[in-house]
């Protein structure tokens, strides 16, 4: 493998510029001679020792990814939006030259340990359970951070999140421009996110304000799984005064009560409509294939990253809380009364 020396000669520059750019000093750095440096330096394969880096103060270069533990730690990647979302932070880092760190946790006490044992230069935060009070000792470590789709008030963190209310009403106000009277909602509401009880607060509006009951028995509350999506599924079919349509904030859950629905002998959309949330990919091998809410997971990523390395940098931030919309797509598990 090539020295510093040898890309500085090859380059033309000094071994300090090379340096400036191998640890992305671009301030003191041209944009044209950092890019002759940086092909130099890939095409002898160079690879800056991040422990000695580490060791003399410098950036580690390593972004950890931090996941909730739950009840089942070995399962932490069993949720395909985690599995989409943490791809697609891995790329949007390895090309910016950073490595991911996956950790899963349960207490704010173990986060702070990691920061202050291991030399990483950012995390980014899969919505922390943390309190208030947890997650500002977390913050006041000093470790830039971003958390997604838990939003912290008073202590200004670094957001990315989805506009959740609107997340709950686009799927309800589809289905009442479908003539759906009776629908039910499920979801995993054994903690209580933010992000769960503004869905349900958004979807119980406009059912409100259309004046369209919302009974307790059309209330599902599960852990989210395929397999309680099933029970889901039978029970509605079971029921005297079946809804006609069920709205769930999971897409895993959607597919679970789609299979519920056909076991008990009864279909989708012909008897029970069904919206699920998150757009996962696997939705295109479902049949019927599934009419669900799609979050962009690039554009929630890249903002995340964007966020994450100019706090590392020290760059101005003007936009410290960002909030994505969401789309309804449509596609065959949605019935039309009306």
């Amino acid at each position: 493998m090539a020295t510093l020396k040898q890309i500085a000669q090859e380059a033309g520059v000094s071994v300090m510029t090379v340096s400036n750019v191998i640890n992305h000093n671009y301030d003191k750095v041209s944009a044209k001679t950092a890019e002759r440096v940086e092909a130099i330096a890939r095409k002898y394969n160079y690879v800056p020792n991040l422990s000695a880096r580490s060791l003399s103060g410098k950036r580690s270069r390593i972004i950890t990814v931090l996941v909730p533990e739950g009840d089942k730690p070995i399962h932490i990647l069993d949720d395909p939006y985690r599995q989409q979302m943490i791809a697609a932070m891995e790329f949007q880092l390895r090309v910016r030259g950073y490595y991911v760190m996956l950790r899963a946790y349960k207490r704010a006490k173990e986060v702070i340990y990691l920061f202050h044992n291991w030399s990483v230069d950012g995390a980014i935060f899969f919505y922390p359970t943390f309190s208030q009070d947890e997650m500002k000792q977390v913050l006041d470590t000093g470790v830039p951070c971003v958390i997604l789709d838990r939003y912290y008030e008073g202590l200004d963190p670094l957001t990315v999140d989805l506009d959740d209310l609107h997340g709950g009403q686009v799927p309800a106000r589809f289905l009442l421009e479908n003539g759906h009277k009776r629908i039910a909602f499920a979801c995993p509401f054994t903690e209580p996110s933010i992000v769960v009880r503004q869905r349900i607060r958004g979807f119980a509006q406009v059912l409100r304000d259309a004046g369209v009951p919302f009974p307790a028995r059309y209330f599902f509350n599960t852990n989210g799984s395929f397999e309680q999506g099933v029970r889901v599924g039978r029970t509605l079919c079971a029921m005297k005064d079946r809804p006609t349509a069920v709205v769930t904030t999971l897409d895993r859950l959607a597919v679970g009560i789609l299979e519920g629905v056909r076991l008990s002998g009864y279909s989708v959309p012909n008897d029970i409509s069904i919206i699920g949330f998150d757009n996962w990919e696997v939705l295109q091998y479902v049949q019927p294939k599934l009419t669900t809410v799609a979050q962009d997971y690039e554009k929630k990523v890249e903002w995340a990253v964007k966020l994450l390395l100019n706090r590392i940098r020290g760059e101005e931030i003007s936009q410290t809380h960002v909030t994505l919309d969401v789309e309804l797509i449509d596609r065959q598990s949605v019935r039309k009364l009306n």
